[in-house]
C-alpha cells in the first residue's frame, strides 16, 4: 500500500477486519478509508459511528455517480447497488477498491480500477510493522473460524510463515 493510499470499502472488509480484531489497527495506516454512504446503511449505525471516530470517511454520492451505478449494473448484473457504489467511488476518488466480493472485482478490473482485498490490507499491517506477524496470523485464523470468505491456499501460507 502506497503512503497516502486512497481506499474505498465494501461491508465485508469492515466484518473481516473486525472479527479478526483488526479494525483500530487499519486506522493507523498512512491511508485514507472511505465508504459510499449506502455502505454504511449496511454497517449499522453504532459501528459506523466507531468507524467514523476512528478516522474513516462516509461519503454521499453525486446525482452522476447515482446514474453511473445504475449503468454499471446494467452492465455487470451481479454485484449489488451498494456494491457498485464502491466501485463508482473509487474511481471518483482515483482510489483503490478493497473489497472480497468476486463479481465487484470483476467488474473492477474490467473498468481498469486497482482493487484488492482483505489479505491486502492485512499484507500492508505487517510491512508497516503496525501489527506483528504472530497477531496478525492470529487474526487470520479467527477469520477462517468465522467462515470469512477468503482464500484458504494464501492465508495459509500467511499463518505458516507469520507464526513463531
Amino acid at each position: 500500500m502506497s503512503p497516502g493510499a486512497c481506499c474505498i470499502t465494501d461491508t465485508n472488509v469492515w466484518i473481516d477486519l473486525r472479527v479478526g480484531n483488526l479494525l483500530d489497527n487499519v486506522f493507523e495506516l498512512d491511508a485514507r478509508w472511505l465508504i459510499p454512504d449506502l455502505v454504511g446503511h449496511e454497517l449499522g449505525t453504532k459501528r459506523k459511528e466507531l468507524l467514523v471516530e476512528w478516522g474513516l470517511e462516509v461519503r454521499s454520492l453525486t446525482g452522476d455517480e447515482v446514474e453511473a451505478v445504475i449503468r454499471l449494473n446494467e452492465t455487470y448484473s451481479a454485484p449489488s447497488r451498494t456494491d457498485m457504489a464502491t466501485l463508482v467511488v473509487a474511481r471518483a476518488e482515483d482510489g483503490i477498491l478493497v473489497t472480497g466480493d468476486g463479481p465487484l472485482r470483476e467488474a473492477a478490473n474490467e473498468e481498469d480500477t486497482e482493487v484488492h482485498g482483505t489479505l491486502w490490507v492485512v499484507d500492508a499491517l505487517v510491512d508497516t510493522g503496525t501489527v506483528e506477524p504472530p497477531e496478525a496470523a492470529r487474526a487470520l485464523q479467527l477469520m477462517m473460524e468465522a467462515d470469512r470468505r477468503l482464500p484458504r491456499d494464501e492465508v495459509n501460507k500467511r499463518v505458516d510463515a507469520w507464526q513463531p
